[in-house]
This record gives structure tokens, C-alpha cells and sequence, in this order.
């Protein structure tokens, strides 16, 4: 298959506008959006003597391959080897502005003034009975800049409480591919890459590099308990990077991770999945969902309040803090 140089800008923001969009119909336009590197991610899993697509899988209403070498081997190389998975189909928000921190610091029980550039953290967000409502990841790009990524609560009057705030907030969940290159080989593939060392950068830090020509930006944090990736760039040409990456990691044993392994690679490292593990707090009351809404406290994410300062929820936090009613636990397999 020929992989172009880069995919046009446009149709994939048409694209991923159309997921969501109420005027179209479902039977005249509507579709689910692929990933912005679909040419790349070619599955033979079952389908080598044919050469036809793979089954694809929806999640966030973006279609990402269901398996590429079958669940077992690609969970496996979580520990033993090493993996590329796309994240792309998370939301993405830029906050800027002289209150982008005041911004973000109302719409979550984070300390955000203090972080520093190049720093990331884990955004959490609770409704005002202390329920889970917001669940990401925050990168500080400059003094007034950040990036926001996380599942569809992550918006500008939503999950972001922009009112009253001088900030502007740009969605850019169709421009930014978001790779995950993760497990024990991890730093050997990307160093392969961009031909320099990057042992020097420290968990939850990020920096720029260079993959093929094109500016990539490099996270330190890992999803799966093991050592671990992130790349963000230009979605235009995240066929480019992913084969490249592939290619890259074919001597230290790479697998690409399907819909299925998607599922299922952070929870040895115990991260929750919205939707699956929990109900953000944001549905309405007739939905009766509210058996599964989750606190922070439920997770072990309440080391994460911001005590010097008011927030939404803060009163309702402090008294789970000091009475939980719930606690998650993980079960450890013994081999023997």
C-alpha cells in the first residue's frame, strides 16, 4: 500500500466533525472517523493470504483495527519486549491565555500554578458530590499555554470551565496523532528514531525531537507499569511515523496493539477505563447511572487535591478523605 506523505488537513477535520454531528444522518454521511494512520496500520491477523482490511473496532466513534497479531502475543509484548498503540481518538484541548492556569485550576482539583514547562500531570475533575466527571492529562507548553488530552469530557465548557475566563480554547482532537511506545525496549526504538539519547528525560517531562523529518514531541509516562512513551505531532502525517516506528522496532520485537489489547494494557499499572470502569459524573439523573460513578478516593487519585485553595467538589473530597466508603483493589496473578 502506498502511504502518502501527508493526509489533507481538511477532510480529516470534516471527518471527525461528522462523528458527532446531529445534522447528519446516519444513513446519508455519517461515519465513524478513522485514525489519521490508518494507511500504516495494516492487520494481518487472518487476512495474509487475502490481503483484505482488518475488522475494525469503534471507540469514540473512531475505528482503529480490532487485532493486528492476536490479543495474547500483542499483551505479551506489554512485558517482554515492547509496543506502539494510537491514543489519537482522545480529545484534545488547548487552553491559552492570561487565565489558562486560573482556567484550568477551576476545572480541576489540580495544583496547576505550580507546574513547570515541560511538565505533565494528571488531570482529574469532580462534580460537586466529589464524583469523577474529568480524567487526563494536562502538558504545560509555556506560561500560558497547556494542552488537555482525555475522553469526550474534555471540552471547552464542559469538562473545561472556560466561562468568565480570559482564555482561548482550541480543539485539535483531529490534528494531533498520540502513539504509545511503551515496554522494556521502548527507548531503544525511539533512540533508533531520532538518533540521540533520551535517558535524560525524566518521568512526566516532555521534549521535542525529531522522527523523519518532522517535529515529534516525547513524553515520559507510561501506561502499562513498564517503561513508557508518548509521541504527539501532526496528524497529517501519522501513517508516516507509525511504519516508521514499526519499522524501527522489528529487531526488538514490536507489536502493534489492536481494539482489544487497547482495552486491557494499563491495567497492571491500575488506571481505570472511563465508560468501562466508571461513568463520568455528568449524566443527567433520569440516566440512573449514578451507581457507577467513581471518587478520586476510589482510585487512590485523591493525593492529587489541591488543598490551599477552593474547588468544586473540595468539601465532598475532604469527607471521603476522612470516611471512604470505597476502595478499588487489584488482584496479583500467582503463576505457581
Amino acid at each position: 500500500m502506498k502511504i502518502f506523505d501527508r493526509l489533507d488537513t481538511g477532510r480529516l477535520d470534516q471527518s471527525w466533525a461528522d462523528r458527532f454531528n446531529p445534522e447528519v444522518s446516519i444513513y446519508n454521511g455519517k461515519e465513524a472517523a478513522f485514525l489519521p494512520a490508518v494507511q500504516a496500520q495494516v492487520s494481518p491477523y487472518g487476512q495474509v493470504a487475502t490481503g483484505e482490511m482488518p475488522v475494525y473496532a469503534q471507540l469514540h466513534s473512531a475505528l482503529l483495527p480490532y487485532e493486528f497479531t492476536g490479543w495474547l502475543d500483542e499483551m505479551k509484548s506489554i512485558t517482554d519486549t515492547c509496543y506502539i498503540g494510537d491514543w489519537s481518538w482522545l480529545e484534545k484541548v488547548r487552553i491559552s491565555g492570561p487565565d489558562a492556569v486560573k482556567c484550568l485550576e477551576a476545572s480541576s482539583i489540580n495544583n496547576i500554578r505550580n507546574m513547570k514547562t515541560g511538565k505533565a500531570k494528571h488531570f482529574v475533575a469532580v462534580n460537586h458530590d466529589g464524583y469523577i466527571t474529568v480524567d487526563g492529562i494536562v502538558f504545560r507548553e509555556s506560561e500560558d499555554t497547556f494542552l488537555v488530552t482525555g475522553g469526550l469530557t474534555v471540552k471547552a465548557g464542559e469538562g473545561i470551565r472556560t466561562e468568565g475566563m480570559d482564555v482561548t480554547a482550541q480543539t485539535l482532537t483531529s490534528r494531533i496523532y498520540n502513539f504509545h511506545i511503551q515496554g522494556p525496549h521502548s527507548a531503544k526504538v525511539i533512540e533508533k528514531l531520532c538518533g540521540e539519547d533520551i535517558s535524560d528525560l525524566g518521568f512526566i517531562s516532555f521534549r521535542d525531537i525529531v522522527i523523519c523529518g518532522e517535529t515529534t514531541r516525547l513524553y515520559r509516562g507510561g501506561m502499562s507499569g513498564e517503561l513508557g512513551y508518548e509521541i504527539f505531532g501532526d496528524a497529517a502525517v501519522a501513517s508516516v511515523i507509525w511504519k516508521a516506528v514499526v519499522d524501527a522496532g522489528q529487531e526488538f520485537g514490536i507489536r502493534q496493539l489492536g481494539y482489544r489489547t487497547l482495552m486491557s494494557n494499563h491495567l497492571q499499572s491500575f488506571f481505570p477505563t472511563i465508560w468501562v470502569d466508571f461513568i463520568p459524573a455528568i449524566m443527567p439523573p433520569e440516566a440512573h447511572l449514578d451507581m457507577f460513578y467513581r471518587t478520586p478516593h476510589d482510585f487512590g487519585w485523591d493525593n492529587l487535591m489541591d488543598k490551599e485553595r477552593d474547588f468544586v467538589g473540595k468539601e465532598a473530597m475532604l469527607k471521603e478523605q476522612a470516611e471512604p466508603t470505597h476502595k478499588t483493589m487489584m488482584l496479583e496473578w500467582n503463576s505457581d
